[in-house]
């Protein structure tokens, strides 16, 4: 209950005093839809949509009363035990390395990846830990996590009629709406008892109690199926295609972007079924601090590992300089150095690019696809390329063509092949 006490006016004798009474709140839907889309935010909805199939109490997410955005919980545990060793950052895709040059020609490097969680901290009480617990965290691109962010942004201080969120309007608006005014589309009332009291000064006091019913908005998120794919527990909810997974240095564990008690480690299906105990292994080397110099076994597997990252990361550099990829009349493709055939309608996929350096596109590339920039005359192989992409003949995997232009000038002297 909340008291508003105004005297009356001119007249020193006369007081008023308005009591409001939370009668009852009344718990709503989305007012409207709140969509995650799939494809300018793939893994962020990836994230949401197994956290949702594999908990459906959070299907459904209540605004608590002065919600807003606090420190995380299972974001910080995250951190702490994935305290990222410095040469982790050199294992990670060039889109996700931001390098600062400070004033004293230091350079700091940071990794373009956020610690995301679901369910979103602004909707979790700020109690103490041990009374919050349920988030389920996952390390993607930055950009991803803050764009999604905005699925839900403001949702309580909008819809919710509780204590500290959306019972008065917040400013000034059109129609005579004034800051602190009872926002009526959250908020309904009734009016109570009305009683007088003369005080021995023969003063009167006139209180009136209103009643306030309002409303408690619930959030809940649909997804626009517009992803690279749906997750499911086939394809590891979309884990093996996160670029924030540092891949040369733990093959045998896309989890690593997971909290390590997630509980995909129990239920992974297909090669890694036995990533539990697979982990192991190398869970104190690569998950927390480095070694310490007396353990000698840990010391020589973690330098056997850097030095078969720094193999992977070699081809990177390399690229495919003996593959050229071109564009004829009739279709697409692809030169070695003493074969030629032409690809498959099966074997790639043509994106149109929306700035001449296909930047968008660029990160939309996975690792492991062959990719070429084609700008109408030569061909430019974009990195990272792994060893295994390299061949002498068309690869079975798909190759991904980002297309700038295709005008006038392209060679078209490659000739038919017998097969493909």
């Amino acid at each position: 209950m909340s008291i508003d006490k105004r005297n009356g006016g001119c007249d020193p004798t006369q007081s008023t005093v308005t009591e409001w009474q939370s009668k009852a709140e009344v718990i709503k839907g989305n007012p409207k839809s709140f969509v995650c889309k799939g494809k300018e935010w793939p893994q962020a909805c990836y994230h949401y949509y197994s956290v949702i199939e594999n908990n459906p109490k959070f299907a459904s997410l209540t605004c608590h009363n002065n919600a807003d955005r606090h420190d995380g919980i299972a974001t910080d545990d995250w951190k702490k035990q994935h305290t990222l060793p410095t040469f982790t950052k050199s294992y990670m895709p060039k889109e996700l390395i931001n390098v600062d040059v400070r004033g004293n020609g230091k350079s700091v490097t940071t990794v373009l990846c956020d610690r995301d969680e679901y369910p979103p901290a602004y909707f979790m009480p700020n109690v103490p830990k041990a009374q919050n617990t349920g988030q389920i965290v996952r390390w993607l691109p930055q950009g991803e996590n803050k764009g999604a962010g905005s699925i839900w942004k403001e949702f309580c201080e909008k819809f919710d009629g509780g204590e500290g969120n959306g019972r008065f309007h917040k400013q000034d608006s059109p129609g005579g709406i004034k800051k602190g005014d009872l926002n009526m589309n959250n908020v309904e009332t009734s009016v109570g008892a009305i009683k007088k009291r003369i005080g021995n000064d023969k003063s009167t006091t006139t209180t009136t109690t209103i009643h306030a019913t309002y409303t408690r908005a619930v959030f809940s998120m649909k997804f626009d199926n517009n992803w690279p794919l749906k997750p499911d527990k086939a394809n590891n909810w979309g884990l093996e295609e996160n670029p924030c997974w540092p891949k040369a240095i733990v093959p045998e564990d896309p989890g690593f972007v997971l909290l390590t008690d997630d509980n995909w480690y129990k239920t992974a299906d297909g090669a890694w079924a036995d990533i539990d105990k697979a982990r192991a292994n190398v869970k104190a080397e690569l998950y927390a601090k480095k070694p310490k110099a007396k353990d000698q076994a840990a010391q020589a597997a973690m330098k056997a590992r850097i030095a078969a990252a720094d193999a992977i990361k070699a081809t990177w550099k390399r690229g495919l300089p003996s593959l050229d990829l071109e564009v004829l009349d009739d279709g697409l493709g692809i030169r070695n150095a003493n074969t030629s055939e032409r690809l498959d309608a099966r074997k790639y996929e043509v994106i149109e690019c929306e700035t001449a350096d296909c930047a968008n596109e660029r990160r939309g590339l996975n690792a492991d696809e062959i990719a070429a920039i084609l700008p109408g005359r030569n061909a430019e192989l974009v990195e990272p390329v792994p060893a295994d992409a390299v061949a002498t003949s068309v690869p079975q995997t798909l190759v991904k063509v980002v297309r700038a232009e295709t005008g006038s000038g392209v060679r078209a002297e490659l000739p038919r092949a017998t097969a493909v």
